[in-house]
């Protein structure tokens, strides 16, 4: 493979034997840049040793620049989120704030997806609720529209226009021009011009009191005050009129939090933490480097200076990607004294209370597991705790449920759901979670990327007889090592392996309260996939009556009614617009519901 390698630039993707990508990395020659990994190990830090250790596939891409090779990186490492790479923790979508600029009068709303629409986004921000204040606080401001379908002439004004929070486009009482004046506003003012907002504020109100326009007057008045009042950043005059970000990062233990402050026009706007994976033994330098490309691949400004705490490898060829997303001059700069470097230290300040409070949450979450622990006899309170549960009514859509707790929180994005499939027409929930154990630990034992991670604990909704199952069926598979026991409902007895009598937790104390609410998050989940099936199930048979509805038209319908109710409450015209169904067949499925 490294023979045939190109000496070109572009970017490598690393595989391990279970397929998934493992790292992606980018190259001006991709040939010598991969050979450095198979040469010496002694070059190497030990988290790079072991990814080489399990790489079995390398592919790569041939890009026609360095350039395009970085953001075909960003755009992979965001995408595939490889094990290996240093990354941005990415469990969340990010708001942003959009202006419709397509429209003939744009609006300002919220939205956590980017597109080529012609829209002006601005973000990311990390506090939704304050993005929705900040978007009602200009749309009343300003009388931006609020209406999601735009009608020209409607026989009368909305209420928004009544109450003075809307300029009613619709109605013909402002024109496309000073409308568009208004957007412009809002743009000076999201990209933290306000001292330029208000000197145009400012102008127009003089200029509509020496026409005698008063009440005109008294509107930019109001406009201005209510800017004072949102204009509450720090440091007026810290750095002149400049625009930059400065970034800085701290460490607690494996953890690395990134601090950003956003300053405009010499003022700080606000500051942004971010959490950063994938840095054990990795330099401050390798962190800035790497969160450089991915934050500002996704962000939609680039200010004219990032203030930097180290030198970063590739450092020019990031100015030049990023002068050209910001059509002007990028400069990266490490400060060593001065306004910036105290900057520079507030952010790194910033960022170590920000890990001092996580570190205090968490802690506070990890009391309970610590808690559970002492209770149970174990060593070590469990970080990773899953639980699992069986749904089913009268033998019909058995279905299982396995939640995860990690450091003593949910994390819904490793719940897992099974329809089992060994088991029918009785209640044997002994076997029923036999199968569920067995399929999630065969998983585990193939490698099976959703079911890599282990539990260091096990929950099973159930008295002697699923515990007994269940570990049974973990210790075939060569996983009866993991702490394993059984919460009875009744009386909430803990059921441990090989103990005849269960344990029962004093009321009111916070390992019980942990134990409950894991259980009760099983079994939560576990009801909600029931639900969904029987549904589902309810909804197909009532078409099965229907003639002409086949396999075909019925997952058509359920696509785009999702319920028998809103099915039955569509009118005919609803009918027709879904796929496949003919004008004949619409009335067909009608006059059945009605």
């Amino acid at each position: 493979v490294l023979d045939g390698l190109p000496g070109n630039p572009g970017v490598y993707l690393m595989k391990d034997k279970t397929g998934p990508m493992i790292y992606v990395g980018k190259a001006s020659l991709l040939r010598n840049r991969v050979r450095q990994y198979f040469q010496s190990s002694r070059n190497l830090d030990a988290k790079t040793r072991l990814l080489v250790s399990k790489i079995e596939n390398i592919e790569y891409i041939i890009t026609a620049s360095e350039e395009e090779a970085l953001i075909l990186e960003s755009n992979l490492i965001k995408r595939f989120q490889p094990m290996y790479n240093i990354r941005l923790k990415d469990d969340k979508k990010y708001p942003y704030i959009k202006i419709t600029m397509k429209d003939t009068f744009p609006r300002i709303e919220l939205t956590r997806t980017l597109t080529k629409d012609g829209s002006r986004y601005f973000g990311p921000y990390t506090n939704a609720t304050a993005v929705r204040e900040t978007i009602q606080v200009l749309k009343n401001l300003f009388k931006i529209r609020s209406c999601k379908t735009f009608s020209k002439n409607p026989e009368r004004a909305c209420l928004n226009y009544s109450i003075k929070r809307c300029s009613a486009p619709c109605m013909g009482y402002i024109s496309e021009e000073e409308y568009g004046k208004k957007i412009e506003e809002c743009i000076l003012f999201l990209l933290g011009k306000t001292d330029h907002l208000n000197k145009i504020l400012k102008e127009k109100m003089e200029e509509a009191a020496e026409n005698l326009r008063f009440e005109k007057a008294a509107e930019y008045r109001d406009q201005l005050e209510a800017l004072k009042k949102m204009d509450v950043t720090q440091n007026a005059d810290l750095l002149g009129k400049e625009d930059m970000d400065v970034i800085h990062l701290d460490r607690l233990d494996n953890q690395v939090c990134v601090m950003v402050f956003f300053i405009r026009d010499g003022k700080i706007l606000g500051r942004d933490p971010f959490m950063m994976m994938g840095v054990e033994e990795k330099s401050d330098r390798e962190i800035i480097g790497e969160f450089l490309k991915q934050f500002y691949h996704m962000a939609t400004y680039v200010p004219k200076e990032v203030v930097i705490p180290v030198k970063v490898e590739d450092q020019e060829l990031l100015e030049t990607v990023f002068s050209k997303k910001r059509q002007g001059k990028v400069t990266l700069h490490t400060a060593q004294r001065g306004n910036k470097k105290r900057l520079l230290d507030m952010a790194k300040e910033n960022a170590k209370e920000e890990l001092r409070k996580m570190d205090d949450e968490k802690s506070k979450n990890m009391r309970g597991p610590r808690l559970l622990a002492k209770a149970l006899g174990l060593k070590e309170a469990p970080r990773r705790v899953e639980a699992y549960d069986i749904s089913n009514m009268q033998g019909s859509h058995i279905v299982a449920s396995m939640i995860v707790f990690e450091e003593g929180i949910p994390k819904k994005s490793e719940y897992r759901r099974f329809k089992i499939k060994t088991v029918s027409g009785d209640n044997d929930d002994f076997a029923s979670m036999e199968e569920v154990i067995t399929r999630r630990f065969q998983n585990a034992k193939e490698k099976k990327p959703k079911f890599s991670k282990l539990p260091d604990m096990v929950l099973i909704d159930g008295g002697k007889g699923q515990l007994g199952r269940a570990h049974a069926a973990m210790g075939k598979l060569g996983y009866g090592n993991i702490f394993t026991f059984g919460l009875a409902k009744q009386n909430e007895e803990i059921f441990l392996v090989g103990e005849k009598d269960p344990i029962i937790l004093d009321k009111d104390t916070e390992e019980l309260h942990f134990v409950q609410r894991v259980r009760d998050e099983a079994h939560r989940f576990a009801i909600t996939f029931h639900r969904e099936l029987r549904t589902k199930s309810s909804l197909e048979s009532e078409l099965d009556q229907i003639p002409g509805i086949g396999k075909v038209r019925k997952n058509k319908l359920l696509l785009k009614f999702g319920s028998l109710k809103n099915m039955k409450s569509a009118t005919l015209e609803e009918l027709m617009e879904t796929p496949s169904i003919t004008k004949d067949l619409a009335e067909t499925i009608y006059h059945y519901f009605h």
